[in-house]
């Protein structure tokens, strides 16, 4: 009998958490062994998963309450090396592909893409292979060999400070941000004035503006 590979869940939309597990079930070698809506209960999920060896793949979007995904990638790679990382994202995969992967995750699928690209990527994951799409691949090939890329000065950006990007680019003030990612302002601060001279922008307002203009050029559909 072929070995089926336990799936656990991560995503804060109900829907987008049925969907994923309804495709999963369709799929012979796959079955969802849980699911949770935020990184600090899926933490807690996978100690007892994990130590029972009873999850293979973990599903995590980018996008969630409690934590920033990118970090619960770290954390997952960390106690849990035998794991593999499937990214569910609506988030550009240009910008953040290259990231999830520098974090630990071994594929990344936009959610705008078909139910078939998902199967596929789970398939290609759980066999030691990594899964982006044929753009980000050549994106990526093209860094490699000295090549321009569309991403410019951003990919000198600290996830962090990526991060405080995308939120300056949604309009919100630095004390905003700062409650948004649960950091003081000062540290705010501290993350302009960095992107500022990595980006060589001379202003906050112009720094402001550029996110704006660099989250319209990234928004999905």
């Amino acid at each position: 009998m072929d070995r089926i590979y336990r799936v656990f869940i991560v995503d804060d939309h109900p829907m987008v958490r049925l969907g994923v597990a309804h495709l999963i079930g369709l799929e012979r070698q796959f079955e969802v062994c849980g699911e949770a809506d935020g990184g600090a209960d899926a933490l807690v999920a996978l100690d007892l998963l994990y130590e029972g060896g009873d999850v293979d793949i973990v599903v995590v979007d980018l996008s969630l309450e409690d934590i920033n995904g990118l970090e619960l990638i770290k954390q997952i790679r960390s106690r849990y090396p035998d794991l593999k990382v499937l990214v569910l994202s609506m988030h550009d995969e240009q910008i953040y592909a290259e990231r999830t992967l520098r974090a630990g995750a071994q594929g990344y699928v936009m959610k705008r893409e078909t139910a078939s690209e998902v199967a596929v990527a789970l398939n290609r994951i759980i066999h030691g292979d990594v899964y982006v799409s044929d753009e980000v691949a050549s994106s990526m090939l093209g860094k490699m060999v000295g090549s321009t890329n569309d991403g410019g000065d951003v990919d000198s950006l600290t996830d962090r400070e990526l991060e405080v990007l995308h939120h300056l680019g949604q309009g919100l003030a630095p004390r905003h941000v700062a409650e948004e990612l649960g950091i003081s302002v000062k540290t705010v601060e501290a993350h302009r004035e960095s992107m500022k001279r990595k980006l060589d922008i001379g202003s906050a307002a112009e720094l402001t503006q550029f996110a704006v203009q660099w989250a319209q050029r990234h928004a999905t559909l």
